[in-house]
């Protein structure tokens, strides 16, 4: 009933859907439909374990049953402290900063960042040739059209008349019914001198999350199109369409060094927040993660950082934010591939099920991206390198491709472990390390543990492939 008082939502059963009164705004949950030729297949743990594995899986629901007697009442739901507990101290909070929470940017409104995105080319470059309009759809034109138009009333966008303009086109987004704009800027990109800022390590961020357990995820609207473009770098953002060539006043997407600036703002900006900045708030690119030990200090470290934000005039889009939950989303879904809550870190479910969907590969550009997919989760898999062995042979330029039993055994031996992969623990520093190694002909591992009250439990899996001296 505390819920209900709360949020006082509205059912349409007709319609299957419930909108709930926020402070930041009005938010509607639809439910799936249910057919009634609707098939479901019972399975054991098993045979559930093939499916995945051969990819005939779309969606798993788990049910608990138990046996209701007429004397006992029901066993009540396990509350959820992330909405429970001091949700209206969060609302209020939220409701403050509401200027900050947008689905969309301002109109009329330049950024004025004080980071600003400068294009440098290299000595004797010259403007990219100019190539036509890429033609399309009438449906393709009245979509980018309008697309055009928005960013013009939200003033990132100008008429330019330089003579730098790349071809611009649009993409369907990855499960949306929704296009996004691209700008063909390859010419352009080749010719930038590269500026390499350092992005944080993802394992290292990681690890400053240990003993936190409540967090936020912010996730910044358009976040390139808030940082602004240096004066004299805003002629060669230049792209043309049917109806006039236009230039960005603001960062546009897929410009070769943009993540750089974008780091390099939020390294510019986060020092802001005092010297203990990097106790409690995190940024890779345009996503921000702050973690506390307890809610009460949650609420004062949210506070700070949403002040900052404030006073920098950047905006979140409160559609892609968690707000003081014990249980993070992060970068859109999951934070940097990872579900991170306070029983630790854990690979991300939907990566692991895309994982488990790849065929049998065909060739190396193929093999690079299984690899790729299941090195992300390295840190998670006992002696990933050498399970990876038959693989990464492949890859070798005098390598003949060959797929064989002993590549296939190795293809489905890595989407097991991803299945089996554990929930790991972030380091502590103040307690005592536990490391077991192992090595073989041809790679090294090892695994990082600490005690915990459940008992020694896994900080991180490492692994490395021999190289020929070292075998030697």
């Amino acid at each position: 009933m505390t819920w209900l008082t709360a949020h006082a939502p509205v059912v349409d059963w007709g319609e299957g859907t419930t909108t709930l009164h926020r402070p930041q705004g009005e938010v509607v949950l639809r439910s799936r439909r249910y057919h009634q030729g609707q098939a479901f297949a019972f399975m054991s743990m098993s045979e559930l374990q093939q499916a995945l594995l051969a990819g005939q899986v779309e969606r798993v629901y788990l049910s608990t049953v138990t046996a209701a007697s007429d004397d006992e009442p029901p066993p009540a739901a396990e509350p959820d402290s992330s909405l429970s507990t001091g949700r209206a101290e969060v609302d209020a909070l939220l409701d403050r900063f509401k200027d900050v929470l947008r689905a969309t940017l301002p109109d009329g409104k330049r950024p004025a960042s004080r980071v600003k995105h400068h294009i440098r080319e290299v000595e004797g470059a010259q403007p990219p040739p100019l190539r036509p309009p890429i033609r399309m759809s009438p449906h393709m034109e009245q979509e980018l059209r309008g697309q055009i138009e928005r960013l013009l009333e939200n003033g990132r966008i100008r008429p330019g008349e330089s003579p730098y303009g790349a071809p611009c086109f649009l993409v369907k987004k990855k499960g949306k019914d929704a296009w996004r704009m691209v700008i063909d800027y390859r010419v352009l990109n080749s010719q930038t001198v590269k500026w390499v800022y350092p992005v944080p390590s993802i394992d290292e961020m990681l690890d400053r999350l240990a003993g936190a357990k409540w967090f936020t995820t912010l996730d910044l609207t358009d976040g390139y199109l808030q940082i602004e473009m240096a004066d004299e770098s805003i002629r060669k953002t230049g792209f043309r369409t049917r109806w006039g060539q236009w230039e960005f006043t603001c960062m546009p997407f897929g410009l070769c060094i943009a993540p750089a600036t974008f780091q390099a703002m939020m390294s510019d900006m986060l020092p802001k927040l005092g010297a203990d900045h990097a106790a409690f708030v995190l940024a890779y690119l345009d996503d921000l993660i702050v973690f506390s030990t307890s809610l009460e200090e949650h609420l004062r470290h949210l506070e700070r950082v949403l002040e900052l934000l404030l006073s920098r005039q950047l905006y979140c889009k409160p559609q892609k934010c968690c707000f003081a939950s014990q249980r993070v989303s992060f970068l859109g879904h999951i934070f940097l591939g990872h579900i991170v809550s306070d029983k630790g870190i854990e690979a991300d479910g939907e990566k692991v099920a895309a994982v488990l969907q790849y065929p049998p590969h065909r060739n190396v550009r193929e093999l690079q991206t299984f690899l790729g997919a299941t090195g992300w989760f390295r840190r998670f898999i006992p002696r990933y390198a050498h399970r990876a062995t038959p693989l990464t042979r492949l890859l070798k330029q005098t390598a003949a491709w060959v797929w064989g039993a002993e590549e296939q055994n190795a293809f489905e031996d890595l989407r097991r472990a991803l299945t089996e992969a554990p929930v790991l623990v972030p380091p502590d520093h103040n307690k005592d390390w536990l490391l077991y190694t192992d090595a073989s002909d041809v790679a090294l591992g090892a695994v990082v543990l600490q005690e915990t009250d459940e008992g020694p439990r896994a900080v991180a899996y490492l692994s490395k492939t021999l190289s020929p001296a070292e075998r030697n």
